[in-house]
């Protein structure tokens, strides 16, 4: 107090960190020496108090910087040399919690270190989002994006209270949460996914932005873990609910980035169940495998198509319409007619699809494409019919019926040459 001059800033600093050393000897002397002074309840003792002095300046930093706005400038500076101690003795704790569950199969600490580090644990969640929600509050005076840090912080702070309860009380984990709990984890994904949807409607998009985040990144547990804990979850079915979480952000976000990975999650379920059966691999029936992926990228293409450009739309659109009918057409000729008179009948569906929605959405490529392999398809059974029934009279009317068709189209546009080359010049103007 008696320092001036250059030395203040120093010796603010000097006498604030001394301070919070003097409240920590003070929470070990409580402790007996031989019977309950071990490291690990001065490491509670120490995160308890370095995180209360923290919490309790952050709570008064509004008054004190109007009354002592140098001291609170110096304390600022130390809050981060504070908080990285607690941190520190807040992971000796947890990792000793590891270390007696895997010497003892139990955690052997006194019951009431247990319970304090459980509280700390809750009181730090609560006064980051405090910290996040209100600058007045914040030690560090970080921006509104800088405080997004804190949300972060309370996320990996609920992850270490979930460890902590796991380790010292594994019971809670037991029956209904141990057999499945990947969808427990998914559960999670969707509360932070819808929770930050409504916040961010409510303009809180300091608390939005990083629910969301996490929310995202929530389902690679369950999906990455699923070979290393056992549960009684079908993968598949995590896959499918996995790319439904990610087809909601898709559409909440209008972003073709999680279309894609919700149409790989969807489809990843459908491969994994294709896989454990004998008459649908990839070779067998490539068409299960790859029209899925084709029309799910084509609806996440054109719900996204306002921040696509046109090369990215049309080459998305020719992509994924060359998949559906190239996959198609192999299926036809991997498996034969003879065995699956309906492959070409589903081909025949998928062109004329292809062209009814080419014509309403005045697409080229869509009615062209659907016009080739609807051709391709007719094609198809009146060979099969014709080399399998013998009824080679069908190639006959065939012929005829095509050179009808020219002629008739000749006539047409000899007698109304204007109109077709008006239709002709407005397919140009279509999109391609």
């Amino acid at each position: 107090m008696l320092a001036e001059g250059v030395e203040a800033k120093d010796s603010r600093r000097l006498a604030i960190v001394i301070a919070v050393i003097g409240a920590i000897f003070v929470g070990w002397s409580w402790l007996t020496p031989g019977v309950n002074s071990t490291w690990l309840n001065r490491s509670v003792i120490l995160m308890v108090s370095v995180f209360s002095l923290t919490a309790l300046y952050a709570l008064v930093l509004d008054k004190l910087r109007a009354r002592f706005s140098e001291w609170t400038s110096a304390a600022r500076a130390c809050v981060p040399w504070v908080l990285g101690a607690g941190v520190l003795a807040l992971f000796f704790c947890l990792g000793t919690e590891v270390r007696y569950q895997l010497d003892f199969g139990a955690v052997l600490i006194h019951p009431l270190a247990l319970i304090t580090i459980a509280v700390t644990l809750v009181a730090t969640i609560v006064i980051s989002v405090l910290f996040a929600l209100s600058p007045n509050h914040d030690p560090l005076g970080l921006s509104e994006r800088g405080r997004m840090k804190y949300v972060y912080a309370g996320e990996v702070m609920l992850a270490l209270l979930f460890l902590h309860i796991r380790l010292t009380m594994p019971w809670l984990f037991t029956g209904f949460i141990e057999r499945y709990w990947p969808l427990v984890v998914m559960l999670i994904a969707y509360f932070g996914v819808v929770t930050s949807e409504a916040l961010r409607r409510r303009q809180l998009l300091v608390l939005a932005q990083p629910l969301e985040r996490s929310g995202a990144f929530v389902p690679l547990i369950p999906v990455l873990g699923f070979w290393i804990a056992s549960s009684e979850v079908d993968f598949s079915v995590l896959l499918f609910i996995v790319g439904g979480l990610y087809g909601l952000l898709s559409i909440l976000r209008r972003s073709f980035g999680f279309g894609l990975v919700a149409a790989l999650a969807g489809n990843a379920g459908l491969w994994y169940a294709f896989q454990r059966t004998e008459d649908y691999q990839f070779l067998q029936h490539p068409q299960l495998w790859l029209v899925p992926v084709a029309i799910s990228v084509l609806i996440a293409g054109y719900l996204n198509e306002e921040k696509l450009s046109e090369d990215q739309m049309t080459g998305i659109r020719y992509l994924s319409l060359v998949t559906i009918y190239v996959s198609s057409t192999a299926d036809i000729f991997i498996n034969g007619v003879a065995n699956s008179p309906w492959l070409p009948l589903i081909l025949g569906s998928f062109s004329l699809a292809g062209v009814f929605a080419g014509i309403v959405f005045r697409i080229r490529g869509l009615l062209f494409l659907g016009s080739i392999f609807l051709l391709l398809s007719i094609v198809t059974m009146i060979w099969y019919a014709s080399a399998n029934f013998g009824w080679t009279w069908l190639w006959y009317v065939a012929g005829i019926v095509t050179g009808a068709t020219i002629i008739f189209m000749f006539a047409v546009f000899e007698k109304k040459r204007s109109e077709v080359l008006r239709v002709v010049d407005g397919l140009k103007e279509w999109d391609r």
